[in-house]
């Protein structure tokens, strides 16, 4: 909505969808066929309890967990069909993790129009199908520092890609990321 549209769709998500919410549509035509696509994101699904300006993205609370979004694209080409579906979340494990009933919890978030991350980490997955062809994909974008609890663990930016094809099974497997312990 930078441009300033008032289509009762944008209205509708901003009255009643927390966060920056929008709906992307699109058609490309490439090299490998024709893509259709759609996308929905930037809604907050948890939120803290500290209000931010009136009128900002955050005035009900600073977001904990954000759908950045969730897609679907079919390409289609003269030999076969594609479709990928991907789901996009960020989650702020450092404001999840912080104790809210500290006094200065809240600390600044009245002055601030932009939210900043305490510790964001971007999670992402996708499935694409094809007729002869099923990939499974993940990944987290950002360095989780005591993972799990434990504060000797930090790991980030990790990618897993499993491909799997009628004729080999299992065709191939991808992992990498980058790991630490110790303090």
């Amino acid at each position: 909505d930078e441009n300033g549209d008032k289509s009762p769709v944008c209205e509708f998500l901003r009255k009643y969808i927390p966060g920056k919410p929008f709906i992307l549509l699109y058609v490309t035509l490439g090299g490998t066929g024709i893509t259709f696509g759609g996308a929905i994101g930037g809604i907050y699904l948890s939120q803290d309890h500290c209000p931010g300006p009136v009128g900002s993205a955050h005035e009900k609370g600073r977001p904990n967990v954000v759908m950045e979004e969730v897609s679907i694209a079919v390409t289609i080409s003269a030999e076969e069909m594609e479709v990928k579906l991907t789901l996009e979340l960020k989650i702020d494990v450092g404001n999840m993790r912080a104790d809210d009933t500290a006094a200065d919890f809240c600390e600044g978030s009245r002055e601030a129009l932009v939210h900043a991350y305490v510790q964001a980490l971007q999670f992402g997955a996708s499935i694409a199908i094809a007729p002869k062809e099923l990939t499974l994909s993940g990944w987290m974008i950002g360095i989780w520092t005591r993972a799990f609890g434990f504060d000797w663990l930090h790991f980030g930016d990790i990618f897993l890609s499993i491909c799997i094809t009628a004729a080999a099974g299992l065709s191939s497997f991808e992992v990498g990321g980058r790991g630490g312990g110790g303090d």
